[in-house]
């Protein structure tokens, strides 16, 4: 359970924006809030489907500094498929296809676990 004074101390790190995460504009105001001398990490963790998710990777993966991450959240949805509450296309149409995709187009990653993207 976090404390108030835990959250406000994290506080200071984070800057919200909202909107569509690919929307072109959102995409911008991320660019613009990271200066060239810092270290990147980027966590996805929106629309939990195939196209979204493709989208996210290109438009985020070159933020990413060396040596770091880029992960996308809910990969584990291919392996529950079926199962209750749960949609019948995300045996197909989930985080871990879009991330799959990027790695094959995206060299630049040395390690492509599942849902993670190392830089």
């Amino acid at each position: 359970m976090a404390r108030d004074s835990d959250i406000t101390w994290h506080a200071s790190y984070v800057t919200l924006i909202e909107g569509n995460s690919v929307a072109a504009q959102v995409v911008a105001q991320v660019k613009h809030l990271i200066s060239a001398d810092e270290r990147v990490l980027v966590t996805l963790d929106s629309v939990h489907n195939k196209a979204h998710v493709l989208a996210e990777l290109e438009s985020y993966a070159p933020l990413v500094s060396v040596g770091s991450y880029i992960v996308a959240m809910d990969g584990i949805m291919s392996q529950v498929a079926g199962a209750p509450r749960t949609v019948p296309d995300w045996g197909w149409n989930n985080p871990q296809r879009g991330r799959l995709r990027v790695c094959r187009r995206k060299p630049g990653f040395r390690d492509c676990r599942a849902g993670i993207l190392v830089q």
